[in-house]
């Protein structure tokens, strides 16, 4: 029912809350800020480009109906599902969290240069050390009196809203356009393709340039224009592809 689906959807919100901002947080141990965005934008390219493969494979086994006594949107979930399980498992024991811990695949020499690059970020100081363990209340303090803090997780959000609103949506919107259901599921595919696309080059040029606001408010504004759009049309999309 309504209160079974909404209590999955809390626990999958509490159990990945925390997988991006730490996914970024230990692209920080391996690049120079110089170098962060573009490493983050290919990172983030993989949420598009598993949207655009989901697509895919949602049109594929969507083809499975019956099999087993499920319909196909069963299996969707149910083997997309395992495969999330799966690799969530493999993160813990092939995840490496730093240069230091990665002496299996990375030469003595080549880690130093890691090293030496967080010394140079760090001002002088690696960012594993540390002078004092304890936990520290003013830090604690300084941190949530930082209004900056405040606006960065608002524009978190308002790119998490974009993000999951057309993951979970656009084959509702492809639909509407008068596709069928699985060529609804194909239709996907180019929307995260350009997204992964844009994404990377806005990317590039902010790098380029060592300038973060205008590269993030574009795209933001583009979204806002795009979705102004669609809302537009109340629903009665089903001329729009033609």
């Amino acid at each position: 029912g309504f209160g079974s689906l909404l209590a999955v959807r809390i626990l999958l919100g509490v159990f990945e809350a925390g997988f991006y901002p730490g996914a970024v947080y230990l692209c920080t141990f391996w690049y120079m800020p110089k170098d962060l965005a573009t490493r983050i934008a290919y990172f983030y390219c993989t949420s598009a480009l598993s949207g655009a493969f989901s697509g895919l494979l949602a049109a594929g086994i969507a083809q499975m109906d019956g099999v087993g006594g499920y319909e196909g949107w069963r299996w969707i979930f149910i083997l997309e599902g395992l495969a999330t399980i799966v690799l969530g498992v493999m993160c813990y024991f092939l995840l490496i969290d730093s240069p230091a811990l990665s002496g299996k695949w990375l030469t003595p020499d080549e880690i130093r240069f890691l090293e030496l690059q967080s010394f140079i970020k760090q001002g002088g100081r690696f960012s594993q050390e540390s002078d004092d363990k304890k936990f520290d209340w003013h830090d604690m303090k300084m941190i949530l009196c930082n209004w900056r803090l405040y606006l960065q997780a608002y524009i978190l959000l308002c790119i998490s809203a974009c993000s999951y609103g057309t993951k979970f949506t656009l084959p509702s919107i492809v639909k509407a356009m008068g596709f069928t259901n699985t060529n609804a599921q194909l239709m996907t595919v180019p929307a995260y393709v350009a997204g992964g696309i844009s994404s990377v080059c806005f990317a590039k040029i902010s790098d380029h340039f060592h300038w973060r606001m205008p590269f993030v408010a574009i795209p933001l504004a583009l979204i806002a224009i795009g979705y102004s759009v669609v809302m537009g049309f109340q629903g009665d999309m089903t001329g729009s592809h033609t």
